[in-house]
């Protein structure tokens, strides 16, 4: 099937009411594909709130989009046409929006992303303006980036631009979806697709709070701890009582800084905030903070997700190491050898789950293989022998210490879309 044409969009239009809405939802029912995305005002409200909902769908020989707006409407009509008996959506990196829709209640599934595709056939470029221009030929305008869409009323700019998001989705999608049958990655598309979709259900993996996170807390002495702990508190108030993002009462390097240096007198806040106006604002609140920081003596006991190696011995660590090296070889060949990119062959999510597994022994590796999340049992079930042989090969010179205890290392996969430094990326 040829690709469709892309930019043949001649209607979109405004939903603001009721009626209209249900019209537009049955219409979503109705359609094989339909085009999805979302807009929050997440860089101007403490918590951001869904603003605008966009979807797009064939009629004939045009594209039809709708805007609807989110805060004007009760959006449970169009919970049929998001869910699993609704046609397929197509949305480019899907994770933030389904996460704001399942925060109005509305479950998306039966997906297809065109951020996926894109990784996995190679590209480095996978934003939604640089596909469109590569795969279609169209220059998407991305001048509204970061506008703030929970204000009214839209003008004819801001329609086409929000249009803009979803008009392309289609003909991207079906491009696309060629090149990767042409590649024979279908499967491997779909189980991270699937993979990406659940993990954007789930609560965030990393469910430390804020301030344990910010680059320099772990070289805190626990009083410093405490002070940033409610700093941080402190900084959120007033953020939440003004409606906007925390980062614009106080960037995080400043509250690092007043927790390291614990002042005592408001002059000591005043020379240190005078580059930072708005933190310059709350210099008492900030002292308070840190008192309050003194008082406790240390932040309250974190329960600290495990990491990987965490109370593994030595000779168990390095034993890790040698396999990962090993896996990777092996997976960095069978990419060459198939001329796809790494993440086909094993995503990088799913690697240290795979070592864990090899290294518990063979009793019950392909039950602990086939239940890694987003690995796929078929790629279990191809690589399994290999994998064993590998492991075999590379630890043959390793003394091997007694079987790992699964509550001694992580064998939960990372985010999809996460940075790391590991080779398995």
């Amino acid at each position: 099937m040829a690709p469709e044409a892309a930019g043949r969009v001649t209607q979109h239009y405004l939903v603001t009411v009721p009626k209209a809405l249900r019209a537009v939802a049955s219409r979503c029912r109705e359609v094989d594909r339909l085009a999805l995305d979302v807009e929050a005002n997440g860089l101007h409200a403490f918590r951001a709130q869904l603003c605008v909902v966009q979807v797009a769908w064939r009629e004939g020989a045009q594209m039809v989009a709708a805007i609807i707006d989110a805060l004007a409407l009760d959006l449970s009509p169009l919970a049929p046409a998001f869910g699993a008996g609704g046609p397929v959506k197509i949305l480019h990196d899907l994770t933030f929006d389904v996460r704001m829709l399942a925060e109005r209640g509305l479950e998306v599934d039966n997906v297809r992303d065109t951020s996926v595709q894109a990784r996995l056939l190679g590209e480095r470029s996978t934003g939604l303006a640089n596909l469109v221009s590569s795969r279609l030929n169209i220059e998407l305008k991305k001048g509204l980036q970061n506008h703030n869409w929970a204000e009214r009323p839209f003008d004819d700019m801001q329609l086409k631009y929000l249009a803009g998001d979803v008009e392309h989705l289609h003909a991207l999608d079906q491009r696309l979806q060629a090149e990767v049958y042409e590649a024979a990655i279908a499967d491997e598309v779909e189980i991270e697709t699937r993979y990406k979709l659940a993990t954007a259900k789930q609560p965030p993996a990393d469910g430390r709070p804020m301030y344990t996170r910010v680059k320099g807390f772990s070289s805190l002495d626990p009083v410093a701890q405490a002070a940033l702990r409610r700093l941080f508190d402190a900084r959120d108030e007033v953020a939440e009582a003004q409606d906007v993002p925390a980062h614009k009462i106080a960037p995080p390097g400043v509250l690092i800084e007043l927790a390291k240096r614990l002042p005592k007198r408001a002059s000591e806040v005043e020379r240190f905030c005078r580059r930072h106006r708005e933190a310059g604002k709350h210099i008492h609140l900030w002292l308070d903070a840190v008192r309050q920081g003194r008082e406790d003596g240390a932040p309250p006991a974190l329960d600290v997700p495990t990491t990987k190696g965490h109370g593994l011995r030595p000779e168990e660590l390095t034993r890790r190491k040698i396999l990962e090296k090993a896996m990777s070889g092996w997976r960095r060949d069978a990419a060459r050898a198939r001329r796809v990119v790494a993440q086909v062959i094993v995503p990088g999510h799913a690697m240290g789950p795979v070592v864990s597994a090899l290294l518990q022994g063979d009793d019950g590796l392909a039950v602990r293989l086939a239940a890694i999340p987003g690995l796929g049992s078929w790629r279990a079930e191809r690589h399994i022998e290999e994998w064993r042989c590998l492991r075999d090969e590379a630890l043959e010179k390793h003394p091997e210490p007694p079987p790992l205890p699964e509550d001694a290392i992580d064998t939960r996969p990372s985010h999809p879309m996460a940075n790391s430094d590991s080779s398995f990326y």
